[in-house]
């Protein structure tokens, strides 16, 4: 356990949390520190609690956690188990199904047919097989149609055509970045950005995972 972390808490990763990112290369990034090696990479995590030495969490207890240095100065989320400061963990009290506080029609999307039925098990309403187009299927499916909010997990890859999906007085947040790309390439502002809409970007520092609300979003 490292002896540098002033409250650990150790941490066994759910099984899901390596089948949706088996090969991560996320440490191309420009703009992220250099990992000190050897290191296992995961800068997120949905964990179940193994030890909380200064009993902040219960041994069972589901809980979330997200950088902090996960994956590039102590294993990430990729491990069997992790072990971060429990400053940076979250409970989750509430394990309810996507979207479902929020009272949200949700469409989720996937590259792969298999993944329909466990995306519907989890709350999606919809689902949409990834293609590189998605407004052309929705356009096919109601003609202008929109969405007022658009989670981009995958990142600046599908960031274009996810813009082209985006409803007037929308807001589309990127919040993950797993495409392997760090850059959009060729955006244009003024003709990419629906006029109107909002594109913003989940930051992913300590304080914001700590002050997100995830036990109404869940």
């Amino acid at each position: 356990m490292p002896s540098w972390f002033k409250n650990p808490v150790v941490q066994k990763p759910s099984k899901s949390k390596y089948e949706k990112y088996p090969n991560p290369k996320r440490t191309k990034s420009p703009s992220v520190s250099k990992p000190s090696f050897p290191r296992i990479l995961g800068i997120e995590a949905t964990c179940i609690v193994e030890e909380a030495p200064n009993g902040e969490f219960e041994k069972g207890q589901i809980v979330m956690t997200a950088m902090g240095g996960m994956g590039l100065f102590f294993d990430g989320g990729y491990a069997e188990y992790t072990v971060v400061p429990s400053n940076q963990v979250q409970a989750i009290t509430t394990p309810t199904k996507l979207g479902l506080n929020l009272g949200a029609h949700v469409t989720a999307t996937s590259r792969r047919t298999d993944r329909e039925s466990m995306l519907r098990e989890h709350g999606a309403d919809e689902f949409l097989l990834e293609d590189g187009d998605l407004a052309a299927q929705l356009a096919a499916k109601e003609f202008n149609r929109k969405f007022n909010k658009i989670l981009e997990m995958v990142g600046t890859a599908t960031l274009k055509d996810s813009l082209k999906c985006i409803a007037q007085d929308g807001t589309l947040c990127v919040a993950g970045r797993v495409g392997n790309e760090w850059i959009v390439k060729d955006l244009n502002v003024l003709f990419d950005i629906p006029w109107g809409s909002k594109l913003t970007v989940y930051g992913e520092m300590t304080p914001e995972f700590m002050s997100t609300p995830l036990n109404d979003l869940t």
